[in-house]
């Protein structure tokens, strides 16, 4: 994590200095001035004549003389400016270039080649005196680290006191198509770092950006093409995918007090030295078990609707209970109460009684008989509830006199159209139902109305509601879920999923439970058991439950996912909290251990998981002998076995073996070429090939 933390904070101070280190000029800390009428400008500065992206490019506010920004690997650049106002794009080697704003949100600079600034690398034979030779090197996987060692050979011709040496070492990710910055490398000679400081007031701490990066002393070494300067340079950068393929560039330059003495950019490693990335494993899911993580059962709340008609002599409010159809009601409606009463898991909750009366009438009195007839049918229904339920309950009841346009309804139901038309004529013409009433019993078909249809509506209806508190069934739970997921509680998910044999509809039970409920570890841990024996598993499922508190299966899991998605220095943290008397536990912490670099604490385990798997640890060890020893064994049907016998061989210096093999690989299968480009430890095989 510590690792992790200085990566960050060098990538955010790099990124500053990168455009420094491309202009290689040090640039003093100017004041900032207060802008008016600024707008948002972004652009690209592009070359002339072959329209690349040009690095590094200084953009200056022309009316403060103020650096605003500097382009982008890419070459872009976005900065606030006067919308009125004017900037220049300066950088060593090229032609200033100054534009106008004119209110534009996105400029296209081209810049020209100023060639009598640079002084181009070139080769001379075998001795090579104008040029910064950093040496080749590869690119070691550590975890989730990238590490360069290197040297940086620098002539003595090209030696003076009055130089400053620059590089920015960049690590690309080939596999992601991204870049991060690396600590830079400055070499300041004694006598251009002492005028420097002058001109900084002998505070270059905080006035030269690139001060925290110099070093003052380089070692002077000699080989067979003469004497040169030795400076060492090794750092790492972190990436979130540890299983990722990296290359790494170095933009150079070399300036004076004055002008640019050279600038070269150089590709030191073009790929990476990860023998493990042909580790063959497979790691099994835990099911988490206990009490502690088992919904319980809740009773919920469910509404259920009952219906009771009972019957009223004309004009009369009070119930007559011995009238066989009111009887029969009752009994049915004390039938259903007594099945609550004894359900431990039901409780009446709320009981509502609707009463209707029919329109014949005066509205006034209509509606007061309403309600005296449901208060006579209210007192006996409350006699088959328990003083205790109706102190429990709440009781609800409403009273309402049918309409008219409700007997249209009646007679349309029976095909009487023109009837239904009349009374509805009446009904548009009066908004008063007293005189609604009165028109229509002026129509010669009243009678029929009186003797067939206002007995339907005189005959009054009641609605029982009442809530219950209970368990849903299997069925009742599957129809819920079809009707509205969102509406299952924890433990009706549970019952789905752990009940469902399907493993489609399993997965799919758990998916929606955990987007329901995110924080339900259950649900969640099951679904990344599942995604792991499909060989998926999901970083996000464990992610916020994982860490010291959580139950061993979490974390476990967790780890399978982190290891699977190359986040190795997170599972390596991870591990720390399994408990390593568990036998899940030993080969998922020899997995970790050994993308994290711990070889001696993963060979043990890794070693007994067949011969292939032995050699990559061991190549991981650099013990190549040993490797190519066992390497020979390895049966010559599978492409890789050969492509890894490659590596061996190559590491052993036997170059010749080891291009017939990585041939013989590739021609059996031709995917290998594309990890033997990137592959450090064979791709100069390719290269050799090509020459």
């Amino acid at each position: 994590m510590d690792t992790q933390q200085n990566t960050s904070q060098r990538l955010a101070q790099g990124k500053n200095i990168l455009h420094r280190l491309m202009l290689l000029l040090a640039l003093s800390v100017c004041a900032i001035g207060v802008m008016a009428q600024t707008m948002r400008v972004s652009g690209v500065v592009l070359k002339t004549d072959t329209k690349e992206p040009l690095v590094g490019v200084n953009v200056v506010d022309v009316s403060t003389d103020r650096l605003l920004t500097t382009t982008d690997m890419d070459g872009r650049f976005a900065t606030n400016a006067l919308a009125n106002g004017k900037l220049r794009f300066t950088m060593v080697g090229a032609k200033a270039v100054t534009v106008k704003v004119n209110n534009r949100n996105f400029i296209e600079v081209l810049m020209e080649e100023d060639s009598k600034h640079l002084g181009e690398a070139t080769v001379k034979a075998k001795r090579i005196t104008n040029k910064v030779m950093p040496e080749q090197t590869t690119i070691e996987i550590v975890g989730n680290s990238a590490v360069i060692r290197t040297n940086v050979r620098m002539p003595v011709e090209m030696y003076s006191p009055q130089i400053r040496y620059v590089a920015q070492p960049v690590m690309w990710n080939i596999t992601r198509g991204s870049y991060q910055l690396m600590r830079p490398l400055v070499y300041d000679a004694s006598q251009y770092h002492s005028t420097q400081d002058r001109m900084y007031d002998f505070n270059m701490k905080e006035k030269d950006p690139l001060a925290p990066y110099i070093s003052l002393h380089i070692n002077n070494a000699k080989s067979e093409t003469g004497n040169y300067f030795l400076i060492p340079y090794v750092d790492s950068v972190y990436f979130e995918n540890g299983k990722d393929d990296y290359k790494c560039d170095f933009y150079q330059a070399m300036e004076d007090y004055t002008k640019i003495l050279w600038r070269d950019t150089a590709t030191i490693a073009k790929g990476t030295i990860n023998p493990l990335r042909f580790l063959e494993y497979s790691l099994v899911g835990c099911d988490l078990a206990g009490e502690d993580y088992t919904p319980k059962p809740e009773l919920q709340l469910r509404d259920t609707q009952g219906e009771i008609r009972l019957r009223f002599a004309r004009g009369s409010s009070e119930l007559n209970v011995k009238d066989g159809q009111n009887s029969e009601e009752l009994g049915r409606l004390s039938q259903e109460m007594r099945t609550i009463a004894s359900n431990p898991n039901m409780n009446l909750r709320a009981f509502t009684i609707t009463g209707i009366a029919s329109p014949d009438g005066p509205y006034r009195g209509n509606i007061n008989l309403a309600n005296r007839r449901m208060q006579s049918a209210l007192n006996e229904i409350l006699k088959y509830v328990s003083a205790e339920d109706r102190r429990r309950m709440e009781v609800k009841s409403n009273a309402r006199v049918a309409t008219w346009q409700e007997v249209v309804v009646l007679l349309r139901r029976d095909s009487l159209f023109d009837q239904a038309n009349q009374v509805e004529e009446i009904i548009n013409r009066h908004e008063d139902l007293d005189l609604q009433g009165r028109d229509i019993k002026r129509l010669s078909f009243y009678k029929q109305l009186e003797e067939e249809y206002l007995p339907q509506l005189r005959r009054v209806q009641y609605e029982l509601n009442y809530s219950v508190f209970r368990q849903l069934t299997n069925e009742e739970i599957k129809e819920l879920y079809k009707q509205d997921f969102r509406q299952l509680t924890k433990f009706e998910y549970y019952r789905l999923f752990n009940e469902e044999k399907n493993e489609g509809k399993r997965e799919e039970y758990l998916r929606n439970a955990v987007n329901i409920y995110p924080r339900f570890v259950l649900a969640a841990n099951q679904l990344a058991v599942a995604m792991i024996k499909k060989d998926a598993p999901e970083l996000e499922l464990l992610e916020k439950e994982a860490g010291e508190k959580a139950p061993y299966a979490v974390n476990l899991n967790h780890t399978i996912a982190l290891l699977h998605h190359g986040r190795f220095s997170k599972a390596d943290t991870l591990v720390a909290h399994l408990d390593p008397a568990r036998p899940e536990t030993r080969m998922v912490k020899a997995i970790s251990d050994a993308f994290n670099g711990h070889f001696l604490e993963a060979y043990p385990v890794i070693a007994q998981t067949g011969d292939r798997n032995h050699v990559l640890i061991l190549l991981a060890m650099k013990k190549n002998k040993e490797a190519l020893e066992l390497a020979q064994k390895l049966p010559d049907d599978k492409a890789d076995n050969i492509y890894i016998r490659a590596i061996c061989l190559n590491r052993l210096e036997r170059s010749v073996e080891a291009e017939a093999a990585l041939k013989k690989a590739i021609k059996m299968d031709p995917s290998l070429l594309k990890i033997a480009e990137i592959d450090g430890d064979v791709n100069s095989l390719l290269e050799n090939k090509t020459k």
